[in-house]
């Protein structure tokens, strides 16, 4: 009888344990194989609002997130009434990038990818709410529940002089805890919802008592005088412009009425824009060679305010401190030039052939400057005057002076749109029309945006001048 073979014990447990280490071995491997193969990727059993990422990259999921965000819907039904919208219109944001990065957690990991062998591993999307736009979405969700309430506030009075209050009233509307507990879910999930809300009472934030305080302040912060001093004038601002410096911003629940910053500097920046202005070149008359023969309109330095900022934030500090603002307004020359104009060199570049003692007014519409002269010669001028605008133009051609009055008050009766009190130095040269002194025009001259009804308004001190000057009998000659 033939017996079998017994392995000796070291020989079986050596046998065994090459076994073992083979099929380790080849597990190892496999699996390192598994997991290096998942390096970029979601692993599997990886899923994002209920669908799975596994095997995407980073770019992929981010995209899936995006176009699922934008297709997810919220329906929302109160008393019957209901909307719907889509995640974006209800204030969620949700990262996409983020969310892909929270799949890809694990991806290259031994152990993880191990464990994605047994086990799901679902992923939430990564989501913020926008509180000012969640609170329009609820808005519109309130507005299902019946008349919503009514926030007290301020406004402008009816002469947008002053502010007053305007009142709160209750309404309805629905739970916005619930409705923002709803977004969360669909948000996370990307699944579309539909939700049921009871309407109920809703008393208002802002109640007319906070309203009423709240136009109170506003209307002391403004009743302080404003003024800004240019080159010009004092630019005083009405209550009008004051008022429309006003903003209300919710502070801790509490209506807070306050100055805007901006609003003033906008205010301020209008100011200086009727201050700042572009040089204006003057002109000389030169003949054909080019040799200078008169100056036929005076150089005109453009201005810069420089200050416009420091005004405002002076204005903004004296009004929050219940005074009263008065500012000059700083600027810069910017430098006129001269440009040439090409006339004959003789007496034909006149436009009145005078007798060499003769006087006579040049009044040149074109240039807005008058010049007095003796025969050729020039004895006063060019000076910078205003004449008549658009539907009171100043008549042109030769006329003479026929009345000379020290001091008169022009329009002043039914007939005349207008009323000028003790207007100076009146030389009348056709019907109306004369040279006179302009007391109350800030600026003469091109570049300025005051005209006439059809006279030649002159700086006081040239008016004089020139109503010493003329006679009865002068000729005064307008032209373009």
């Amino acid at each position: 009888m033939k017996h079998a073979q017994v392995w000796p014990q070291e020989t079986l447990f050596l046998w065994f344990f090459t076994v073992i280490v083979a099929f380790l071995t080849g597990v190892g491997g496999t699996l390192a194989w598994y997991t290096a193969s998942y390096e970029d990727r979601a692993l599997p059993g990886v899923t994002v609002g209920g669908q799975s990422v596994a095997g995407m990259n980073k770019e992929q999921i981010a995209a899936l997130v995006s176009e699922r965000f934008s297709q997810t819907q919220l329906t929302v039904t109160v008393n019957d009434e209901v909307l719907s919208a889509s995640l974006p219109e209800t204030g969620v944001h949700v990262d996409a990038t983020a969310t892909a990065e929270a799949a890809l957690t694990g991806s290259g990991s031994f152990l993880a990818t191990t464990r994605s062998l047994f086990f799901y591993t679902p992923v939430p999307t990564t989501s913020t709410l926008n509180e000012s736009e969640f609170k329009a979405f609820a808005t519109k969700v309130d507005a299902l529940a019946g008349t919503p309430p009514v926030q007290g506030g301020i406004a402008l009075s009816d002469d947008a002089s002053s502010l007053v209050a305007q009142p709160a009233s209750a309404g309805k509307g629905v739970d916005t805890e619930s409705l923002s507990a709803a977004l969360k879910e669909t948000s996370t999930e990307l699944k579309d919802e539909n939700i049921h809300l009871a309407p109920q009472d809703v008393t208002p934030d802002i109640t007319t008592e906070d309203a009423e305080s709240a136009a109170k302040k506003a209307n002391e912060l403004i009743a302080p005088t404003v003024e800004v001093v240019t080159p010009k004038e004092t630019v005083v601002a009405t209550a009008a412009d004051k008022a429309q410096w006003i903003e209300t911003t919710l502070e801790n629940g509490t209506l807070e009425a306050s100055i805007s910053s901006s609003k003033v500097k906008e205010w301020v920046e209008g100011v200086a824009g009727s201050v700042n202005r572009d040089p204006i070149n003057g002109v000389n008359n030169v003949d054909e060679s080019g040799t200078h023969i008169a100056l036929a309109r005076p150089p005109k330095p453009g201005m810069k305010v420089t200050n416009a900022d420091a005004v405002s934030e002076e204005i903004l500090s004296a009004l929050e401190n219940s005074s009263p603002a008065s500012v000059q307004l700083a600027y810069d020359e910017v430098p006129a030039s001269y440009d040439s104009r090409t006339v004959p060199s003789g007496p034909e570049r006149f436009a009145y052939q005078a007798g060499s003692d003769e006087k006579w007014v040049d009044v040149n519409l074109t240039d807005s400057t008058l010049t007095a002269y003796v025969g050729q010669e020039v004895v006063r001028g060019p000076i910078f005057i205003n004449h008549g605008g658009p539907g009171n133009e100043t008549i042109i051609g030769i006329h003479r002076v026929y009345l000379k009055v020290p001091t008169q008050d022009l329009g002043c009766t039914p007939e005349w749109s207008y009323c000028e009190r003790g207007v100076p130095w009146i030389s009348y040269w056709s019907g109306n029309f004369a040279l006179h002194g302009a007391p109350w025009v800030k600026e003469f001259g091109l570049g300025s945006n005051e005209s006439s009804h059809g006279c030649v308004n002159i700086p006081v001190s040239e008016a004089k001048w020139l109503y010493e000057w003329t006679e009865v009998g002068t000729t005064v000659v307008t032209h373009y």
